[in-house]
């Protein structure tokens, strides 16, 4: 597995799932800062006048449950460092993208922080790409802090 360039899509791509550091990418506006990790940890923070505010507390993981056999797994975090049938982390102008593909279920993960506005955008797409229908329980988690 190789970090590269895909100058085609105009992107940077991440295939080590287990590299000696975080790779950090950041994503912002003129309110609105994203840091995140290849996986999707990070902070968000946002300026209300003249103070910065932390908005939400960096735990942001797309959970899914095959209730067929009971095994569960984060798409977009490998808890127990067990190699991923896919994972790629496509860094590209204005948004982020995690890939994984595990037992036949295949999910994206897209963050972004739009132009305007104190929020963070995330998109996530479950696909079963298995011949047979799986009973799926998926769930996002998120760790949002109050601001005041």
């Amino acid at each position: 597995m190789a970090n590269h360039f895909d100058d085609a899509n105009r992107e940077y791509v991440i295939e080590d799932m287990f590299p000696r550091r975080d790779w950090l990418n950041y994503l912002w506006n003129g309110n609105t800062v994203l840091c995140l990790t290849q996986f999707g940890d990070g902070n968000a923070f946002t300026n209300l006048g003249s103070t910065n505010r932390q908005i939400d507390a960096g735990v942001r993981y797309l959970y899914v449950r095959n209730r067929k056999n009971g095994k569960y797994w984060a798409m977009n975090r490998n808890f127990n460092q067990e190699n991923f049938d896919r994972f790629e982390c496509h860094v590209g102008i204005g948004y982020h993208t995690i890939i994984s593909e595990v037992d036949g279920i295949h999910a994206e993960l897209t963050f972004m922080v739009p132009m305007v506005g104190r929020v963070v955008m995330v998109k996530a797409v479950v696909t079963n790409v298995l011949k047979e229908t799986l009973p799926l329980d998926i769930t996002f988690v998120c760790h949002p802090t109050v601001v005041m």
